[in-house]
């Protein structure tokens, strides 16, 4: 049994305006995963009990717990253990029209939860002629392409210049040396600065390799200090095709040492399936685990896509 204390419900969350991660917490139950990296034994074997949830773009650390609410309450049935939810250091501008349908995720899941789109921006109040709050720092992004305008998405998939990126890099670090997580969960772009962060984590063991990156990148690469996670599950996400990192992609091909699950889905317009199935080369073949799913960009909430994941995340 855990110590009383972890038992404990943490508080729900920081202020959303300076940046801070927040963390809910769930009572452990059902485990029967006794030793496991998941289980209440990962103090004993050396891990923490809290696994990192990063959010798409638009959204927060908060915003993306709302929209995954059916995932966590499977989720906790299967694994004993607590979420947290980082929010990214970006903060986006208040904005006239509705943010683009990036972050979103099964429609009809669950009641309350599925808007998409142009339904779930005139719920969130956005109107023509009229500016979303934005309070608490309820849209965030990891990076953004367009210096003046950080809403902008045209290209995303293959820009040169990714603002911020740095930053976000520093934070997931941040947070992943403060406890041993032994697990990521990504999604869209979180998934995408998830996938980024493990390989250039990896990179630190082939400084060769570091020494030809440009300057910026061999930099933040040799700044890392946090551990290697077992397992990082990206959903709908993707290697950006910015050219200082596609050199740390062809430079790590197989080399990533820690499992990657790709989740992608086969309609999705926002990121092409080929675009996660490219995710493939970065570990070894018996590391790569791909689950391929019906429905448009979003993360899987209905139970059996659920199950999926859990079973290779468990399995793994």
């Amino acid at each position: 049994a855990l110590p009383r204390s972890l038992l404990v419900k943490k508080k729900k969350g920081e202020s959303n305006i300076a940046g801070k991660s927040i963390v809910y917490a769930r009572t452990l139950q059902n485990s029967g995963m006794s030793e496991s990296r998941f289980g209440p034994d990962a103090p004993k074997l050396g891990w923490g009990h809290d696994i990192l949830f990063l959010h798409g773009f638009p959204g927060s650390g908060r915003h993306f717990y709302g929209r995954v609410r059916s995932f966590l309450r499977y989720f906790h049935k299967a694994i004993a253990t607590n979420t947290t939810f980082l929010d990214s250091p970006h903060e986006l501008p208040q904005r006239q029209q509705p943010p683009p349908p990036l972050e979103g995720e099964e429609k009809g899941s669950e009641k309350g939860e599925g808007e998409g789109g142009e339904e779930k921006a005139k719920k969130e109040g956005f109107r023509e002629g009229k500016a979303p709050s934005n309070k608490g720092g309820r849209y965030r992004c990891w990076w953004y392409i367009d210096e003046k305008d950080p809403w902008n998405t045209e290209g995303y998939l293959d820009a040169e210049k990714l603002y911020g990126f740095e930053e976000s890099i520093r934070k997931i670090d941040e947070k992943i040396c403060e406890e041993r997580v032994p697990c990521i969960f990504g999604f869209s772009q979180g998934g995408s600065i998830a996938a980024v962060y493990v390989t250039l984590l990896a990179m630190k063991k082939h400084p060769e390799k570091v020494e030809v990156l440009p300057a910026w990148l061999s930099s933040l690469v040799m700044e890392l200090k946090g551990h290697m996670p077992t397992v990082v599950v990206v959903a709908s996400g993707y290697w950006p095709n910015q050219p200082d990192l596609n050199k740390v992609f062809e430079l790590m091909q197989g080399r990533v040492d820690c499992k990657i699950i790709a989740v992608l889905s086969k309609s999705d317009e926002s990121v092409p399936a080929e675009y996660t199935k490219r995710l493939e080369g970065l570990c070894p073949a018996s590391s790569f685990f791909l689950i391929e799913r019906g429905g448009k960009h979003a993360f899987p909430t209905k139970k059996k896509d659920v199950d999926n994941v859990l079973d290779t995340l468990v399995a793994c």
